[in-house]
């Protein structure tokens, strides 16, 4: 940018802006510029819009459409809630690929924390609360190794809360696309969980939703569907949102008295109800345009399918960095149809990716000899950062990846990319744990699970780029329709 400050008043100043795209590498950047000077720049002027966007300027249809949440649009929306993801501020203490590893972990933390806070129960106090705070920042011990402390644990610490180790709070989350990891999910040990505990209650209390970039973010626009606790940064970083397909509301006793704690004899899904988290205001409104058959199911789907559209994610991409998706309806029942059947399909395939098809890869034959040959440390491409080859581990290269499958992207990465930078050995530097996608495979029992997962995601990453290039063009109904609908 060239900033020339002039002498006298003036009344006002030209912008010119020229875009040489997104996401582009440093070389990229200086070709698409190279040859040309400040003159000969095809520049184009600009002039922010009434929401104060000089660049990616927002659509005004996107405003006519209806909203995700009832948080946004009390009673107009698609769905009645909507969460973040879980963010714990102790990801090394409280994920694991290992249920055991999580478990050693978690209790040491718990027993760290109880001896400093009945040493500090020892102390004299001054009554004044900010001193007491200030006393407990001084005598909390802060090695790492011991304990990642937080700003929700200190007030535990300060109101003199032992903490107890709780059996049922080890589940199962998605920590990142395609990668599942071990949780312990409890209120003191969780900086944040949001509204998840109505989502995902209890283990053996299913739902599942999709978890989309959030609004702000700075990377591309996705989606995924899941069935398990998702992390805050399930993209990496910057958050997101989770819309579920359900939610559940507890008729029993809020608390549990400690003596049913200690004996965990309550039945953990005694008391819950299932709510459907898709409104009836918009299946009313749905049935008003496509006919009565519609159901919630369908527009659960409906709303998926749309957000995969490539028209639909072009047309509106600087809404979609600054916004919840808002979702149009087509202007006619067959496309509607389209898009209910392809996020049904998306859907199975993303949720159902461990059981994908194996696709036919080259696998690099391993002797009888080797022990164990399928363990792996880091994923890396054959030389010259060669996709359509996967140097494995030492004994195995996988080989004929085709490009196609790098196409199905989740933020900045493919989802092949996902599963090469999830699966490798992690040690936590400050507190030296180690987090090893191996102990996964020794728990489900199958010691092929990282290396078929590869080719299942394979098999996701093609079959998902096929549907969603069999997807209709975005014929949009007309916005008073909706008026008046609503």
């Amino acid at each position: 940018m060239l900033l020339v400050k002039k002498p006298g008043a003036s009344p006002g100043a030209k912008l010119h802006y020229r875009d040489i795209g997104d996401y582009l590498t440093r070389e990229e950047k200086l070709a698409a510029v190279n040859g040309s000077d400040v003159g000969t720049i095809d520049w184009k002027a600009i002039v922010p819009n009434d929401d104060g966007d000089w660049i990616n300027q927002r659509n005004a249809a996107f405003s006519d459409f209806n909203t995700m949440s009832a948080k946004d649009a009390p009673g107009s929306s698609i769905f009645n809630t909507h969460s973040r993801g879980l963010t714990s501020a102790r990801d090394a203490w409280v994920y694991n690929a290992s249920n055991k590893e999580l478990i050693d972990n978690v209790v040491r933390m718990i027993d760290a924390f109880n001896q400093q806070v009945a040493s500090f129960r020892s102390k004299p106090r001054t009554g004044a609360a900010t001193q007491v705070r200030a006393e407990a920042d001084a005598f909390i011990d802060l090695d790492p190794r011991r304990i990642n402390w937080s700003d929700g644990l200190k007030v535990e610490f300060i109101a003199n809360r032992p903490l107890l180790f709780d059996a049922s709070a080890v589940r199962t989350a998605v920590y990142r696309p395609f990668n599942k990891q071990r949780i312990y999910f409890d209120r003191r040990l969780n900086e944040r969980r949001s509204l998840l505990p109505t989502m995902f209650p209890s283990t053996g209390l299913e739902n599942l939703g999709f978890y989309m970039t959030g609004a702000g973010a700075q990377k591309p626009f996705s989606v995924l569907m899941i069935d398990s606790l998702p992390d805050v940064n399930l993209w990496g970083s910057e958050g997101g949102q989770f819309l579920p397909r359900y939610t559940y509301i507890n008729h029993s006793e809020a608390e549990q008295d400690l003596l049913s704690q200690l004996t965990q004899q309550q039945d953990p899904h005694e008391g819950y109800e299932l709510v459907d988290n898709v409104s009836d205001w918009i299946l009313a409104d749905y049935r008003d345009s496509y006919g009565e058959a519609v159901t919630k199911d369908d527009i659960f789907y409906y709303v998926y399918g749309i957000l995969h559209a490539p028209d639909y994610r072009n047309e509106f991409a600087a809404d979609l960095r600054k916004a919840l998706p808002r979702i149009p309806k087509t202007d006619n029942s067959h496309d509607y149809a389209s898009f209910v059947t392809a996020g049904r399909e998306l859907a199975s395939l993303h949720i159902g990716y461990e059981n994908a098809e194996l696709y036919p890869l080259g696998e690099t034959p391993v002797g009888g000899s080797v022990d164990n040959p399928y363990r792996v440390k880091k994923m890396a491409f054959g030389k010259g950062k060669d996709r359509t080859r996967i140097t494995f581990n030492e004994h195995i290269t996988l080989s004929s990846i085709p490009e196609q499958a790098y196409e199905y992207m989740l933020g900045s990465r493919s989802a092949i990319e996902w599963i090469m930078e999830r699966y490798q050995v992690r040690i936590d530097k400050a507190s030296g744990i180690v987090n090893n996608p191996n102990d996964w495979c020794e728990e489900v029992g199958d010691p092929r699970y990282i290396i078929d997962l590869v080719k299942r995601t394979v098999t996701v990453s093609v079959e998902t780029i096929k549907i969603v290039n069999a997807l209709p063009p975005l014929s949009l109904a007309d916005s008073a329709d909706s008026a008046n609908a609503e």
